[in-house]
């Protein structure tokens, strides 16, 4: 069904009517001369900051990992005065 409307929009006298505009001429690359030496200095200080987050993200999910394993080899913590699990007797 697309390609039928595609094909139905490339017809002139229906361009015309709906104002399509034809192709746009690109007069400015991407990749100039100029733009090229600003954005290789851009481009090394991006690729650093971006390793540098991997590293602390690596680090701290390292250091994440290591506490979860701790906390499931050590002793239980006692945050009550009583055992919870159990009825309390009442008085």
């Amino acid at each position: 069904m697309a390609v039928i409307v595609i094909n139905i929009l490339k017809i002139p006298t229906i361009k015309t009517r709906l104002q399509i505009p034809d192709y746009a001429v690109k007069t400015e690359t991407k990749f100039s001369k100029e733009s090229r030496k600003d954005s290789v200095l851009s481009t090394i200080t991006s690729t650093y900051k971006e390793k540098r987050i991997k590293a602390t993200i690596s680090d701290a999910e390292s250091i994440n990992a290591r506490a979860f394993h701790e906390a499931g080899r050590a002793k239980i913590v006692k945050t009550f005065k009583y055992d919870p699990t159990k009825a309390v007797k009442s008085s």
